[in-house]
């Protein structure tokens, strides 16, 4: 009767552990498939930009512009600063950090006195994050140290070269960030071209390239049975905009939020094919 008992508790067990298992494997092999995809040498160069990239934010210094506080700190206390009244889930989904470490940083900042808690109406398991005024007082000149610091990076490039790096910045935001959902039909995926980047050389602007590419994505899309186009752009790049225009696309909608230490508007823009 024991043993009975026995086998089927471990099968019971192992059925239990069978979908999890079947998980991970699944996500092994799809692994597998993108290393086999990508060359080693893409993948060298992208983790030489991250090391340059991380070095050039000063994230592995113990402490962010001079402040007590570290990058990730800082992330968190701007992310109360910017309002809305987050939850610490709201914190934790938008900056990917692990719950114990923010639940320690919030504990942290409370004890200090920089954040003010308040239980939320509708989940009382839920807080409410704002900074207090002495939390404003510490984070107001680290957000100015900041932006000081992106404008001195910026100051050194010539316009042009600053148009290339803000669409270049631009470029790795959209295709990091906007994957569609791994669920979302492949069909709607398919029906919608996107333009990713539109990059002329500034010793070849004036020629008509620009709209000449632009043209030719277009027609590209057409043939290939798109039905829509759309793209992602920032209203100070003036020139790429009328290109849009004239060539049929509608605004959309736009955004103002901060990216790399200065407010920008982003604009969506679509064309019907």
């Amino acid at each position: 009767m024991s043993g009975s008992t026995d086998r089927r508790s471990a099968e019971r067990s192992r059925a239990g552990k069978r979908p999890h298992s079947e998980r991970a494997a699944a996500k092994d092999r799809e692994k597998d498939r993108a290393e086999d995809r990508v060359s080693p040498d893409r993948i060298a160069r992208v983790r030489r930009f991250n090391r340059f990239y991380t070095r050039q934010l000063g994230v592995l210094r113990k402490t962010y512009l001079g402040s007590p506080y570290s990058l990730a700190e800082a992330r968190v206390l701007y992310e109360i600063f910017k309002g809305g009244a987050p939850t610490a889930t709201d914190i934790g989904r938008a900056l990917d950090l692990d719950a114990g470490y923010l639940s320690r940083t919030l504990h942290s900042f409370e004890k200090r006195g920089l954040i003010a808690r308040k239980a939320s109406a509708n989940d009382a398991r839920q807080s409410h994050l704002a900074l207090t005024a002495r939390g404003r007082k510490a984070f107001v000149p680290l957000d100015r140290r900041s932006q000081d610091a992106t404008a001195e990076m910026l100051g050194r490039l010539s316009p042009a070269d600053e148009e290339r790096l803000i669409a270049a910045m631009a470029t790795i935001e959209e295709l990091l960030d906007a994957a569609p959902p791994e669920n979302s039909p492949p069909c709607a995926r398919e029906a919608v071209a996107r333009i990713r980047l539109l990059l002329v050389d500034p010793k070849a602007r004036g020629l008509g390239l620009g709209r000449h590419l632009t043209d030719e994505c277009i027609r590209f899309a057409r043939d290939a049975g798109y039905r829509k186009m759309t793209l992602w752009t920032h209203s100070v790049l003036t020139a790429a905009r009328h290109i849009y225009q004239q060539a049929g696309f509608k605004l959309m909608r736009s955004e103002q939020h901060e990216s790399w230490g200065r407010p920008v508007v982003s604009e969506h823009w679509d064309l019907e094919l």
